[in-house]
């Protein structure tokens, strides 16, 4: 305000800051800008990623298809290695025609395509055979070694002996993993003998499902012919998880 040539609000100014009464301009902050960073995906990661694969059991997703179809991975010498240092004494010595069941399981997952460490792992699951340190006591269970034609109490005479058994697991496993790549439709919905709705995520996983078809992550009571009988956990593809997971992948 400015009278008689007098500008007030400057002498008033003057005689406060003189004073030290006047208060301290503030000096104006820019406001920062947010930054909205994008949202994080939640899906769950590749399966072709073995590393985080194994590190938790998925009932969806067992295995990856690459994985699964890795015949390589093993060579008739490491197979039979592997098999020795187990310290089983069912298959390191085992022979048909002349030849060791590492070169059968070398030989015919070469020729399918598969993994033979699925076999292996198969052979641990069903019957222990891997590390089981004292012969079988009956001749049912060498017969019946990979639980080839073995249903509920029924027995296939057509797959009955170890070279039937390792043959047949081999193909079996190829042809689900097959019949799983024409679906080419997932996730899926598949039955389980004790989860009726599961959703699955690959070929290997519906394989595995096929070939026992129990997910096994929990006791389960099932009825059978002369009551019922109490599955203890892990069974089915739980404890395929877990063979597989401590056979394989310890690193």
């Amino acid at each position: 305000m400015n009278f008689l040539g007098i500008d007030f609000e400057y002498t008033l100014n003057y005689w406060l800051k003189l004073l030290g009464l006047q208060k301290p301009k503030k000096t104006p902050v820019a406001k920062k800008k947010v930054i909205v960073s994008a949202p994080v995906p939640t899906t769950a990661p590749s399966a072709d990623s073995e590393k985080d694969l194994f590190k938790i059991f998925n009932p969806s997703e067992i295995i990856s298809d690459k994985e699964f179809t890795d015949c390589d991975s093993m060579t008739e010498k490491q197979i039979q290695d592997f098999l020795v240092s187990k310290g089983g004494v069912i298959l390191p010595d085992y022979k048909n025609n002349g030849h060791s069941f590492s070169y059968w399981l070398n030989k015919y997952c070469k020729e399918l395509g598969l993994n033979p460490k699925i076999i292996l792992t198969h052979l641990q699951k069903e019957m222990g055979a891997v590390t089981r340190k004292t012969p079988y006591k009956k001749q049912h269970s060498y017969d019946y070694i990979l639980g080839v034609g073995a249903y509920d109490g029924k027995w296939s005479e057509e797959w009955k002996g170890i070279d039937k058994q390792l043959l047949k697991a081999a193909q079996i496993s190829l042809k689900w993993y097959n019949r799983g790549k024409e679906k080419n439709t997932y996730p899926t919905n598949l039955k389980a003998g004790d989860r009726p709705n599961l959703m699955i995520n690959n070929s290997a996983t519906y394989s595995l499902y096929k070939y026992t078809p129990w997910v096994g992550d929990a006791d389960k009571k099932i009825a059978t012919n002369k009551g019922f009988h109490v599955y203890k956990k892990p069974f089915g593809a739980n404890l395929f998880w877990r063979v597989y997971k401590g056979f394989f992948k310890r690193k």
